[in-house]
C-alpha cells in the first residue's frame, strides 16, 4: 500500500500544515536510545498501539481517496474552477480549471496521492482551505 500513499517528506509537510492526522496509513519515525532513527510504514492498528509513545513519531499517509475528500471540488475566485485530474502516460496531473480555460494552479507526480497533496498543501498556503 505503500506505493499508493504520499511520500514522507510529504506528510511531514501535511501535518505541519494541519492535515487531519486521522488516516489508514502512516509513516513512522523510531527514535533509538542512541539517537538514530529508522523509518517505517505501518497500518492504523499499529497506530493506535504505539500513538503515544515517546520514541515513535508518527506522520498521516493518506491515500489518493483520502485526500480528495478534503479537497474542494470547485473554487470560487475570479471564476468558478473545477478539479480537474489527468492521467498522463509517466504522471498525473492535477489542476483546477475555470469555463474559460483559466487554471489556477497545476501540479504533477508519478504518484496520485502526492499530486492531489502538493494541491491540498498549495490551496491551504494560498488561504482556499480554512
Amino acid at each position: 500500500m505503500k506505493e499508493f500513499c504520499v511520500d514522507l517528506k510529504i506528510a511531514k509537510e501535511l501535518k505541519i500544515n494541519g492535515y487531519p492526522q486521522n488516516t489508514n496509513f502512516y509513516h513512522e519515525i523510531y527514535t533509538y536510545n542512541d539517537g538514530s532513527k529508522e523509518n517505517g510504514f505501518v497500518d492504523y492498528n499499529k497506530f493506535l498501539g504505539w500513538e503515544n509513545s515517546d520514541d515513535h513519531t508518527f506522520f498521516s499517509a493518506p491515500i489518493s481517496d483520502e485526500i480528495l475528500k478534503e479537497l474542494p471540488k470547485e473554487i470560487e475566485y475570479k471564476f468558478c474552477y473545477f478539479l480537474e485530474i489527468l492521467c498522463l502516460t509517466s504522471s498525473y496531473n492535477i489542476f483546477y480549471q475555470s469555463n474559460g480555460g483559466e487554471e489556477l494552479k497545476e501540479f504533477d507526480d508519478k504518484n496520485l496521492a502526492n499530486a492531489l497533496a502538493k494541491m491540498w498543501l498549495y490551496l491551504k498556503k494560498e488561504g482556499y482551505i480554512k
